[in-house]
């Protein structure tokens, strides 16, 4: 014998919705994407990625970490950790964006593209997760109770 299921599909929908509405409120707008915005910015302080698995940021050339000494580097360099906030205008522009029901962690700063990708000149210093790789599990941890803030019942 069949078995039938009646459901409202468009309350389903509309459930998922709001879901999709709160969790982009709570991770670009609440405490919640403020605290990850932070978490992100207090590991590379540190000198460590927030990807997962990139571990500590490269170290300084060994001519670099002598003009640092020598104190013909402009800004407030320190020789260890890597120092990513000499002008505080790339670390000063991390955000969460929500976007066309999507939301991202981005950089408005160009000098961050600079880091994430390397060059001749600079070691790659991954500051933000690309297609297939993620956060660190304690920015993940961020990102989940988010989500489980956003589905609890209002």
């Amino acid at each position: 014998m069949p078995v039938r299921v009646r459901a409202d599909l468009k309350a389903l929908l509309k459930v998922t919705e709001d879901v999709k509405k709160r969790f982009r409120k709570e991770v670009t707008n609440g405490a919640i994407g403020y605290e990850m915005v932070r978490t992100i910015q207090d590991l590379i302080d540190k000198g460590i990625s927030p990807v997962d698995g990139e571990g500590r940021f490269e170290k300084y050339s060994d001519s670099y970490r002598n003009a640092i000494k020598a104190g013909r580097v402009e800004g407030k360099k320190t020789v260890s950790p890597v120092d990513m906030y000499v002008t505080g205008d790339m670390m000063g522009s991390l955000q969460s964006v929500e976007r066309n029901g999507r939301v991202f962690v981005e950089f408005t700063d160009e000098k961050a593209s600079y880091h994430q990708e390397g060059n001749s000149k600079l070691p790659q210093r991954k500051l933000l997760p690309e297609e297939g790789e993620s956060f660190t599990k304690r920015i993940t941890q961020l990102i989940l109770k988010a989500l489980r803030k956003a589905t609890r019942n209002k």
